[in-house]
């Protein structure tokens, strides 16, 4: 049955495309509604999104194809437990969780929130150290939306028991080009990645 003002996950990924020039995939919405960024307004197995919804995230998550700043991009999934050790002993914990949750439903306290996003990542210490040295903002995506809450200033770097984590400017938050948030592009590969600068548009005189 058809409840006025819903529609399918196909026509969700439509009414977006349409209104962001992005295009998901039915199964990106089912994380993004794990990760509360969407809400499931259906009563049943299938999902069904309300359009007013719809439209509120397209207006708050406009697509970026080219950020004209670097950044360290990392992929991240819904809200899960995965404990996270700091390497030196007593290898204490760093971290209990991993992912997003957008309405923070487990009431997690805030560097615990920010913790399951900085960390932990597979990359040599160097490369982590660079990106704090040169001031690069982290982007945590979920399958390419950024919101206000997923955006950090790494200040440090923490060797953890199988990656490492970042320590961050606890007051900084977002970033002055991304406004409410942004949909970017993630491509396949590894869940983080540099990204240098797009370059300026030309213009023509």
């Amino acid at each position: 049955m058809t409840i006025p003002g819903l529609v399918t996950s196909g026509e969700a990924v439509e009414v977006i495309y349409d209104g962001t020039g992005y295009r998901f995939r039915p199964a990106d919405l089912q994380t993004l509604v794990r990760a509360n960024i969407l809400a499931n307004c259906g009563t049943g197995k299938h999902l069904r999104f309300a359009l007013d919804d719809l439209a509120k995230f397209t207006r708050t998550f406009p697509y970026r194809p080219h950020l004209p700043f670097p950044y360290l991009g990392v992929s991240i999934l819904e809200l899960a437990e995965a404990p996270a050790y700091e390497l030196l002993t007593p290898h204490d914990l760093f971290r209990r969780y991993a992912g997003y949750d957008h309405d923070n439903v487990a009431g997690l306290a805030p560097w615990e929130r920010t913790y399951a996003i900085t960390a932990k990542w597979r990359m040599g210490f160097a490369t982590a150290q660079a990106v704090v040295e040169q001031g690069l903002p982290l982007l945590g995506c979920v399958k390419g939306v950024v919101t206000l809450d997923t955006i950090f200033w790494p200040t440090g770097v923490v060797r953890l028991v199988g990656g490492l984590g970042f320590e961050v400017a606890p007051d900084r938050r977002g970033h002055p080009e991304l406004g409410s948030g942004a949909i970017i592009d993630v491509p396949p590969g590894p869940p983080w990645r540099l990204v240098p600068a797009a370059a300026p548009a030309l213009t023509s005189r």
